[in-house]
């Protein structure tokens, strides 16, 4: 059949894009992510229809045609769109290949609920587990949710700073994708170090700048050091809020 014949080109053509009949393609199974018709749904409907799909899909081949990997919701967004082709990257990948992608193109998104993101975890987890990834992973209650709590053992440790460990809990709150894919990487210790160092340096530096500028010199040390003390303390929390904005809370 044409069909297949089709087919057998796509998996021998790996990584080259092309249109694939989206009758074809068929959703991940387990997908813990859902795909809703909403106002972010119909603003990918109306860029698709005026510009096309400009991020192709990534789909694996299987017995009942295509299994969607990375795009369901530029799949769903075409359809309604109502187109009959949608460009793809075909790949061959093993379950756990393709739950390790199917999980990380998607954690990234603000809008996922917290038990969207725990499934997915989960999934990923189990799959690192399957690739022989040394890790512990266990699940805590936080309001109606499990969410998971996971170990690994860093490839790099570094010593961390003040600064470096200010932008962890910052991390840990407020950017929980970020947290969790340094973390799960084995890369945590070497960016919470470099976060240290620059904003170490910037802090140094910053300090140094205001204290010409303002005339708090060795100077004025020796002659009044109680207002030394008091000027340099102002400087300090100046020059602290500055890194806090642009680099711990960044």
């Amino acid at each position: 059949m044409q069909i297949e014949d089709d087919k057998t080109k796509d998996i021998q053509t790996v990584e080259q894009v092309q249109e694939i009949p989206i009758s074809q393609i068929h959703p991940f199974e387990g997908h813990p992510f859902k795909v809703m018709d909403d106002e972010l749904m119909q603003q990918t409907v109306d860029s698709i229809t005026q510009f096309g799909v400009l991020n192709p899909v990534i789909i694996r081949p299987d017995e009942d045609g295509y299994e969607m990997v990375s795009g369901h919701r530029r799949l769903r967004a075409s359809e309604l769109a109502g187109k009959d082709t949608i460009p793809a990257i075909c790949r061959n990948m093993t379950d756990d290949e393709a739950i390790i992608l199917m999980v990380d193109s998607n954690l990234q998104r603000e809008s996922l609920l917290p038990s969207e993101r725990a499934w997915a975890y989960k999934l990923k987890m189990d799959a690192l587990k399957h690739q022989g990834k040394r890790l512990d992973l266990w699940y805590k209650l936080q309001g109606d949710y499990f969410i998971p709590c996971l170990v690994l053992e860093e490839v790099d440790t570094q010593p961390i700073g003040m600064w470096g460990r200010k932008h962890l809990r910052y991390i840990k709150e407020h950017r929980p994708t970020l947290y969790a894919d340094l973390l799960t990487s084995g890369k945590l210790s070497s960016y919470l170090a470099e976060v240290d160092n620059q904003a170490k340096e910037m802090f140094d530096l910053l300090v140094k700048q205001m204290a010409e500028k303002q005339g708090i010199t060795e100077q004025l040390k020796a002659q009044d050091q109680m207002l030394w003390v008091r000027r340099l303390n102002n400087i300090r929390n100046a020059a602290e809020e500055v890194v806090n904005a642009e680099v711990i809370f960044a």
